[in-house]
């Protein structure tokens, strides 16, 4: 269920891990395409939150909401620099996108009616 956003955020962390430590003069000259623009990185997270949501419920919501806590105190302590609490947060994202697909797999998987022998 959550393969195209597990690659996609892979892809972000990939592109988002060269610009760790950069000045702005040095991240200007980035080519467009490999850089993680606020579009996208949105566009992911309003699309993981409503399938968060939809098929696990508020807990696991609220177990996602914290990895948004832990960057926030990040931010607040200036701990890195921002490229760097970007893929702090979305390792800790993607992470839990495995979990929990793994979780629907196994699910899954005890629904499926056993054969007889």
């Amino acid at each position: 269920m959550f393969e195209e956003l597990i690659a996609q955020g892979n892809d972000m962390i990939r592109r988002q891990q060269k610009q760790i430590g950069l000045n702005p003069y040095s991240e200007a000259t980035f080519p467009a395409h490999e850089l993680v623009t606020r579009i996208e990185a949105n566009a992911w997270r309003e699309s993981l939150e409503e399938k968060i949501r939809t098929n696990f419920g508020p807990d696991a919501y609220a177990r996602y909401r914290l990895f948004w806590v832990i960057y926030d105190d990040e931010a607040k302590r200036e701990e890195g620099d921002e490229s760097a609490r970007c893929v702090n947060l979305w390792h800790r994202i993607v992470g839990y996108l495995v979990e929990l697909d793994n979780r629907l797999t196994t699910r899954n998987q005890a629904d499926r009616p056993q054969k007889a022998s």
